[in-house]
């Protein structure tokens, strides 16, 4: 599935295109010592009618998109998603060998589940099928588990009316 051909409506695709160009100093971040390779990450989730996105970034960015157009925007004001969040962001800090340098930026399908880890040398990606990496015990088994803490918590804190 081409980031192309997608569907202009939704504000996530040229999003996902800047978010990869996107350098983490235009954010004013740069490596700490809790966070010496990683500014960001997206993890994405293929599903019949397109992907659910969730974004995280240091500045407390945290946004999940939907493949209808909605979703949660500045999520990570809340104390409990960006705990969630700043949590995710340390796994994928504790995982970062198990990602490679890849030009592949194409939506995950259905089934698919793809994290691109934004780092200050460039994007990583990893990923794989869906349902062997939930149940799975490698790495990125946690960071699944991990992001899908960051959605159960934008969830509590969300009308219900903005993840239709």
């Amino acid at each position: 599935m081409s980031t192309e051909t997608e569907d202009p409506i939704n504000p996530l695709w040229e999003l996902r295109n800047k978010l990869f160009e996107m350098k983490p100093t235009q954010l004013e971040l740069s490596s700490s010592p809790e966070f010496p390779r990683v500014w960001g990450l997206l993890m994405e989730i293929g599903y019949e009618e397109g992907p659910v996105s969730l974004l995280v970034i240091l500045d407390q960015t945290t946004s999940l998109y939907l493949p209808t157009g909605g979703g949660v925007i500045g999520a990570g004001t809340h104390q409990t998603v960006w705990a969630a969040s700043k949590a995710f962001l340390e796994t994928g800090e504790a995982v970062f060998d198990a990602f490679t340098i890849t030009s592949d930026r194409e939506l995950p399908g259905q089934g698919e589940l793809k994290f691109h880890l934004l780092t200050y040398e460039g994007a990583l990606m990893a990923g794989g099928n869906e349902e062997e990496i939930g149940n799975g015990n490698g790495p990125l088994s946690a960071l699944f588990w991990a992001g899908q803490a960051v959605i159960s918590q934008i969830r509590l804190v969300s009308p219900s009316n903005q993840l239709d």
